[in-house]
């Protein structure tokens, strides 16, 4: 308990990541940065830490929520991407595919933190609403999603494509309902992609 509560007051807040919906279909996005510039790496990791944290809270391996999460992993970390290009490969699996809107809208909100613990790991704290709309964890993900590359160069997209395709194979031999493989196949999936993609070079 003193490691966890040492390890939290350490961690530095990043960045956080706020989407809101008033029916569960039409998005609100909202990006608050707390160090100034944001390297675009912690995308990769938000990204990554949001789907393995709301896995977990998912709890349950069965769900189609879950398996739409995977398929969406899956199909992604063999994509090349780009904000239209996730949309139309989560499309082809989710039935309930997210409108992200221009406008603010007031409703159930999910919120990720991001904070830095050291160079090789991240944490993300989640505020979430106590009664989700359906599919809202996976839906806030792929608004996410398509956040994240509108702030990455080519390089950083590929990162984020291969720790997405490490993270849908991990799943196929962890659970998605374990609190050690929610910490060890994100940061894992993270860390193995920057030093394949550094070993491969830019493209």
């Amino acid at each position: 308990m003193y490691w966890v509560a040492a390890k939290a007051l350490t961690a530095k807040a990043i960045m956080a990541f706020t989407a809101t919906t008033p029916d569960g279909k039409a998005f609100s996005v909202k990006i608050d940065r707390y160090r100034g510039e944001v390297d675009q790496i912690e995308w990769v990791w938000l990204c990554i830490l949001y789907a393995a944290k709301v896995l977990y809270v998912i709890g349950d391996e069965s769900s189609s929520e879950t398996s739409d999460f995977k398929g969406c992993m899956d199909r992604l970390g063999s994509t090349e991407l780009s904000a239209l290009r996730i949309q139309i490969v989560c499309g082809l699996i989710c039935s309930d595919l997210p409108e992200i809107s221009e406008y603010e809208h007031n409703g159930r909100s999910v919120k990720a933190v991001l904070s830095y613990l050291n160079e090789n790991a991240r944490s993300v704290q989640t505020s979430l609403p106590l009664q989700p709309y359906r599919n809202q964890y996976l839906n806030t993900w792929i608004c996410l999603l398509v956040s994240a590359v509108k702030n990455m160069d080519s390089h950083h997209k590929q990162i984020l494509r291969c720790a997405l395709r490490n993270m849908a194979v991990s799943y196929r031999s962890h659970s998605t309902c374990s609190m050690g493989s929610m910490a060890t196949v994100s940061s894992e999936a993270v860390r193995n992609a920057i030093a394949e993609c550094a070993a491969e070079g830019p493209r």
